[in-house]
Protein backbone atom coordinates (compact mmCIF):
# COMPACT_ATOMS: atom_id res chain seq x y z
CA UNK A 1 0.00 0.00 0.00
CA UNK A 2 2.83 2.35 0.78
CA UNK A 3 4.64 1.79 -2.85
CA UNK A 4 1.17 2.69 -4.28
CA UNK A 5 1.36 6.06 -2.37
CA UNK A 6 4.57 7.05 -2.99
CA UNK A 7 3.60 6.67 -6.52
CA UNK A 8 1.33 8.54 -6.67
CA UNK A 9 2.57 10.97 -5.24
CA UNK A 10 5.61 10.87 -7.48
CA UNK A 11 2.88 11.14 -10.68
CA UNK A 12 1.39 14.24 -8.85
CA UNK A 13 4.75 15.69 -8.50
CA UNK A 14 6.13 15.42 -12.05
CA UNK A 15 1.90 16.41 -13.47
CA UNK A 16 2.90 20.04 -11.89
CA UNK A 17 6.63 20.34 -12.82
CA UNK A 18 5.39 19.77 -16.38
CA UNK A 19 2.58 22.32 -15.73
CA UNK A 20 4.67 25.14 -14.31
CA UNK A 21 7.44 24.41 -16.78
CA UNK A 22 4.38 24.96 -19.38
CA UNK A 23 3.70 28.59 -17.97
CA UNK A 24 6.59 29.35 -17.94
CA UNK A 25 7.66 28.90 -21.69
CA UNK A 26 4.70 30.77 -22.89
CA UNK A 27 5.48 34.14 -20.86
CA UNK A 28 9.22 33.76 -22.12
CA UNK A 29 7.86 33.64 -25.43
CA UNK A 30 5.49 36.35 -25.55
CA UNK A 31 7.03 39.03 -27.87
CA UNK A 32 8.69 42.35 -27.04
CA UNK A 33 6.31 44.07 -29.52
CA UNK A 34 3.11 42.11 -27.85
CA UNK A 35 3.95 43.03 -24.44
CA UNK A 36 4.64 46.64 -25.07
CA UNK A 37 1.83 47.00 -27.63
CA UNK A 38 -0.61 45.95 -24.53
CA UNK A 39 1.40 49.42 -23.01
CA UNK A 40 0.82 51.61 -25.53
CA UNK A 41 -2.47 51.19 -26.64
CA UNK A 42 -4.73 53.81 -24.59
CA UNK A 43 -5.70 56.80 -24.67
CA UNK A 44 -3.30 60.03 -23.46
CA UNK A 45 -3.32 62.83 -21.93
CA UNK A 46 -0.53 65.76 -22.44
CA UNK A 47 1.06 66.98 -19.69
CA UNK A 48 3.90 68.45 -21.36
CA UNK A 49 5.18 69.60 -25.13
CA UNK A 50 8.70 71.05 -25.22
CA UNK A 51 10.21 72.15 -28.45
CA UNK A 52 13.99 72.91 -28.00
CA UNK A 53 13.36 72.93 -24.56
CA UNK A 54 11.00 75.98 -24.60
CA UNK A 55 7.33 74.84 -23.56
CA UNK A 56 4.47 74.80 -25.73
CA UNK A 57 2.38 73.07 -23.39
CA UNK A 58 -0.21 75.76 -24.02
CA UNK A 59 -0.43 75.57 -27.37
CA UNK A 60 -1.87 71.80 -26.89
CA UNK A 61 -4.84 72.34 -24.93
CA UNK A 62 -6.77 69.09 -24.09
CA UNK A 63 -4.33 67.31 -26.69
CA UNK A 64 -4.95 63.70 -26.28
CA UNK A 65 -3.25 60.86 -28.69
CA UNK A 66 -4.70 57.16 -29.06
CA UNK A 67 -2.95 54.73 -30.19
CA UNK A 68 -4.53 51.19 -30.95
CA UNK A 69 -4.25 48.40 -32.90
CA UNK A 70 -4.90 44.48 -32.63
CA UNK A 71 -1.47 42.27 -31.91
CA UNK A 72 -0.78 39.94 -35.69
CA UNK A 73 2.46 37.75 -35.15
CA UNK A 74 2.42 37.38 -38.63
CA UNK A 75 3.79 41.14 -38.78
CA UNK A 76 4.44 41.97 -34.77
CA UNK A 77 6.31 45.69 -36.24
CA UNK A 78 2.80 46.48 -37.19
CA UNK A 79 1.14 49.07 -38.59
CA UNK A 80 -1.11 49.98 -36.13
CA UNK A 81 -3.51 53.52 -35.46
CA UNK A 82 -2.83 56.75 -34.17
CA UNK A 83 -5.38 59.08 -33.77
CA UNK A 84 -5.71 62.69 -31.57
CA UNK A 85 -8.05 65.26 -30.12
CA UNK A 86 -8.08 68.43 -28.58
CA UNK A 87 -6.14 72.12 -29.59
CA UNK A 88 -3.21 71.85 -31.57
CA UNK A 89 -1.33 74.98 -32.71
CA UNK A 90 -1.51 76.11 -36.65
CA UNK A 91 2.26 74.86 -36.32
CA UNK A 92 2.76 71.26 -35.15
CA UNK A 93 4.55 68.16 -36.04
CA UNK A 94 1.31 66.29 -36.25
CA UNK A 95 -0.98 65.45 -39.64
CA UNK A 96 -3.92 66.69 -39.33
CA UNK A 97 -6.11 63.22 -39.17
CA UNK A 98 -3.89 60.75 -37.53
CA UNK A 99 -2.49 57.41 -39.35
CA UNK A 100 -0.26 54.49 -38.92
CA UNK A 101 2.91 53.64 -36.64
CA UNK A 102 5.20 50.71 -36.52
CA UNK A 103 7.58 49.24 -33.88
CA UNK A 104 10.95 50.62 -35.33
CA UNK A 105 14.52 48.90 -34.80
CA UNK A 106 14.54 48.19 -31.10
CA UNK A 107 10.62 47.45 -30.16
CA UNK A 108 10.94 48.41 -26.52
CA UNK A 109 12.05 51.83 -27.59
CA UNK A 110 11.33 53.18 -31.16
CA UNK A 111 7.98 53.73 -33.38
CA UNK A 112 8.23 54.94 -36.84
CA UNK A 113 5.26 57.26 -37.25
CA UNK A 114 4.23 56.43 -41.27
CA UNK A 115 4.30 59.78 -42.68
CA UNK A 116 5.94 61.04 -45.58
CA UNK A 117 8.98 60.36 -44.98
CA UNK A 118 8.64 58.33 -41.92
CA UNK A 119 9.37 59.78 -38.34
CA UNK A 120 11.11 58.06 -36.34
CA UNK A 121 10.16 58.43 -32.75
CA UNK A 122 12.13 57.75 -29.19
CA UNK A 123 9.59 56.18 -26.60
CA UNK A 124 9.52 55.59 -23.15
CA UNK A 125 6.04 53.70 -21.46
CA UNK A 126 5.24 52.83 -18.16
CA UNK A 127 1.68 52.01 -16.73
CA UNK A 128 0.70 56.10 -16.12
CA UNK A 129 3.36 57.80 -18.24
CA UNK A 130 4.20 57.60 -21.96
CA UNK A 131 7.07 60.32 -23.16
CA UNK A 132 7.74 60.58 -27.31
CA UNK A 133 10.98 62.55 -28.26
CA UNK A 134 11.56 63.08 -31.84
CA UNK A 135 13.25 65.53 -34.30
CA UNK A 136 11.06 66.67 -36.77
CA UNK A 137 12.40 68.36 -39.61
CA UNK A 138 9.28 68.68 -42.36
CA UNK A 139 7.23 71.38 -43.20
CA UNK A 140 4.42 71.09 -40.12
CA UNK A 141 1.09 70.70 -40.77
CA UNK A 142 -2.21 72.56 -40.94
CA UNK A 143 0.37 76.14 -42.27
CA UNK A 144 3.09 75.62 -40.29
CA UNK A 145 6.08 77.02 -40.63
CA UNK A 146 9.38 74.74 -40.84
CA UNK A 147 11.04 77.54 -38.70
CA UNK A 148 8.06 77.11 -35.72
CA UNK A 149 8.21 73.13 -35.88
CA UNK A 150 11.45 72.00 -36.75
CA UNK A 151 13.69 70.99 -34.02
CA UNK A 152 13.84 68.41 -31.12
CA UNK A 153 10.21 67.97 -29.79
CA UNK A 154 9.33 66.06 -26.33
CA UNK A 155 5.64 65.06 -25.61
CA UNK A 156 4.69 63.24 -22.09
CA UNK A 157 1.76 61.77 -21.83
CA UNK A 158 -0.49 60.40 -19.40
CA UNK A 159 -3.51 57.61 -18.11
Amino acid sequence: MKLHRGNLSLVILIVLGVYCIGCEKNTALESVEKVQLAKLANTWTVSSVTLDNTSKLADFTDFKLTLAGTFNESTPRGPYQYSFAGKRPSNNPWPPTGGTWSFGGTPSEDLVRHDNPDLAIDYTVSDTQLILTFTYLGDGYTGSRISQVSGNWVFTFTK
